[in-house]
């Protein structure tokens, strides 16, 4: 999910309805047109287990 970046963090729709305390997570995401420019193949694999990591999370 995006927060929009013109109020805090806090302040934010999402954080008022719940009383508990935030947790963030911090991804960097890699987008391919095609997994053929990987040239290594553990990086072909490690990009296989993030896709399927994010489709079943």
């Amino acid at each position: 999910m995006w927060l929009p970046s013109d109020k805090k963090m806090l302040d934010q729709e999402i954080f008022k309805r719940d009383s508990s305390p935030p947790v963030l997570y911090f991804a960097v995401r890699f987008v391919f047109k095609s997994f053929l420019w990987l040239q290594n193949a553990t990086t072909v694999m490690l990009f296989f287990l993030s896709t399927r990591y994010s489709i079943y999370r």
